[in-house]
């Protein structure tokens, strides 16, 4: 993979900080702030991980679908953990953040 490994790791890691930068912007807040942003940490931390080890280390290559898959369920899991509502609401912030990851696509 080498520097396009490492390109594709990076652009997304910039791309997940737009993504999870919309949903404490646009989620209405259950807990304090330290929390909120522990959670949003953890979840960023989690996704790089992952990310990590389909680019840049390629351990999971040949996965991406089952990668996609787990960063959505830690997007919308994150989102229901912070977000004060349990409905549609939450997943609708989960959905529109990716249109704010587009954004970071642009950035990187």
């Amino acid at each position: 993979m080498g520097s396009i490994g490492l390109g594709l790791y990076l652009e997304y890691r910039v791309e997940a900080i737009f993504v999870l930068l919309a949903v404490y912007l646009f989620t209405k807040m259950k807990m304090n702030q330290v929390l909120t942003w522990s959670a949003i940490t953890i979840c960023w931390i989690a996704e790089s991980a992952l990310d990590y080890f389909l680019y840049v280390n390629p351990i999971l290559a040949g996965k991406d679908i089952t990668v996609l898959i787990i960063e959505i369920l830690l997007i919308q899991g994150t989102v229901f953990l912070i977000n004060e509502y349990k409905d549609g609401r939450s997943l609708f912030v989960g959905f529109s953040a990716a249109v704010y990851g587009l954004l970071g696509d642009i950035v990187a």
